[in-house]
């Protein structure tokens, strides 16, 4: 047991390691700590050891292999390692760098950095991750984001990436091309220069993507300079052929990862025709699922829950007034909660049933699910009311999950864009499955996006009048990396499929 000066020190050590995260730092050298307090902090497992001399902040109560820390501080702890070693003189490389504009929010399995003091050399990181160091030739212009992180302009990123980016990552691309305001951005790298190749190569994917007339100006400057210049078209498939306005990139991603999803989830559900039945005995089916769907749906979350208390708490055996063992029970007031909503979320469906649009109804209402989810728990005590204000203020993390959710600044230009697909869509069972992968995807509040994902689909689902829909606990693996794959391989036939087999089942009563 540590002693009380053991314990001073430890606390002393911890101040330290605060003022250097206050400044926003998430890579620390060895420097950083005197050495007594650097044996205190790694061995209190407040700093998790990275490469020789380096290190990252960590939690004492992280499960050994757990990923989510370090990918929670990947791109942090290259940008302080780059600021030590390079000062300036450095940034990502053109890859990269397209990555970090078009709002590309996934863990990196590689990161490149060019600058003149490189090494090319390639560090191995944790969980498989590398950072490779290009010795640059000349300073390569930079552009610090709102994070630190040095990134190439647009116009000199886009005419100095490789061929393959466009391959490996056709919805970057297309996003970060999209983002070009006019043809005189990309022509002050391409024509001082005589990229001629590059020309030819930015002037087919510009109009892959629709933006012939830009593609058109770039041809006549360089001709005009006496560059002759070969069109091609570097995408390997098509580009959806879809207008990327001048907004938030985030907002374009969620528009094209909409529009390439929708034909995945057609696909899986083609052949599924639901009867129509009398919006009461809908409404009466919904209820009998109450019990079966809350257990699956707070297990899947978690919490310890059995039918025996949910239907406790739906029968109004459940007084938290009274009894002090249900007033203090987590698991007993995050029932609570669910049932709650639930019943917030079957008056929605009401309205869906007569005739109102469900993302309408959706964009009104969720808030209100939201809020009724967490009350009994912050009214409790055992949740504090930041649980009842809504969308996120800060960065969240899904754990050992590739994909990072957008920042919470994002998420206040995703929510408009989400409900307006969620209006716009005309076919039911698109909006069901993207209704939930997309909400998950955005990962708009602190916790319970899992939950309100499930009941935004089944709300969806109510559109096309197909029946509930209850994700297994037991299928709690398949489900998690279904989603994994649609959100880290834009990849959404895995999860729509599983979906639509559950729906089978459900339609044939088994």
């Amino acid at each position: 047991m540590a002693t009380d000066r053991q314990q001073e020190a430890l606390v002393a050590a911890l101040a330290k390691l605060q003022a250097l995260q206050d400044q926003g730092r998430e890579g620390f050298v060895a420097s950083d700590f005197s050495r007594r307090d650097l044996e205190r902090l790694t061995g209190a497992g407040f700093l998790s050891h990275v490469i020789r001399g380096w290190y990252v902040a960590a939690n004492p109560a992280d499960r050994p292999g757990d990923s989510t820390p370090w990918y929670a501080h990947q791109m942090g702890f290259i940008r302080d390692y780059a600021n030590h070693r390079f000062g300036d003189e450095w940034s990502l490389s053109p890859e990269d760098s397209l990555l970090a504009h078009s709002g590309h929010s996934a863990v990196r399995k590689q990161v490149i950095v060019h600058s003149t003091k490189g090494t090319n050399n390639v560090i191995n990181l944790p969980f498989d991750t590398k950072l490779i160091e290009i010795k640059s030739t000349e300073k390569t212009p930079n552009l610090p984001n709102d994070k630190g992180m040095r990134l190439q302009p647009l116009n000199y990123a886009l005419s100095n990436a490789t061929p393959r980016f466009f391959v490996a990552y056709p919805q970057d691309a297309h996003i970060a091309l999209g983002m070009v305001q006019d043809a005189s951005q990309l022509l002050h790298v391409l024509l001082p220069q005589g990229k001629t190749h590059v020309a030819g190569r930015l002037v087919g994917a510009l109009r892959a993507i629709g933006r012939k007339d830009m593609g058109d100006e770039i041809i006549s400057a360089m001709r005009t300079a006496g560059f002759f210049v070969q069109e091609s078209n570097p995408f390997e498939h098509q580009p959806t052929n879809l207008f990327m306005a001048r907004q938030s990139p985030y907002v374009n991603r969620l528009n094209l990862m909409w529009s390439n999803m929708r034909e995945g989830v057609l696909k899986a559900f083609d052949g599924i025709h639901p009867a129509k039945v009398s919006a009461s005995d809908y409404l009466a089916n919904v209820q009998e699922n109450y019990v079966l769907d809350a257990y699956h749906s707070m297990s899947i979350e978690g919490y310890r829950v059995t039918p025996a208390l949910i239907e406790r708490v739906a029968t109004g055996r459940f007084n938290p007034q009274d009894s002090e063992a249900d007033r203090t029970d987590r698991n007993a007031m995050a029932a609570r909660g669910y049932y709650d909503t639930f019943m917030l979320v079957k008056e929605s469906i009401h309205k869906i049933l007569n005739g109102e649009n469900s993302g309408q109804v959706a964009k009104r209402d969720h808030q209100y699910w939201y809020r009724a989810l967490f009350g009994p728990s912050v009214q409790a005590g055992i949740l504090d009311t930041s649980h009842l204000i809504g969308y996120r203020g800060h960065q969240v993390f899904i754990r050992n999950s590739m994909h990072t959710p957008p920042s919470a600044d994002a998420v206040r230009d995703l929510m408009p864009a989400y409900f307006d697909l969620l209006t716009n869509e005309p076919e039911p069972a698109v909006r069901a499955v993207l209704a939930h992968f997309c909400l998950g995807y955005i990962h708009p509040w602190m916790d319970g996006n899992g939950r309100m994902a499930r009941f935004m689909m089944n709300v969806q689902f109510a559109s096309g009048n197909y029946p509930w829909v209850i994700i297994r606990v037991e299928d709690r693996d398949q489900y998690m990396k279904a989603l994994e794959s649609a959100s880290y391989e834009n990849n959404i036939e895995p999860f729509a499929g599983y979906v639509a087999q559950l729906m089978r089942e459900r339609l044939e009563n088994k």
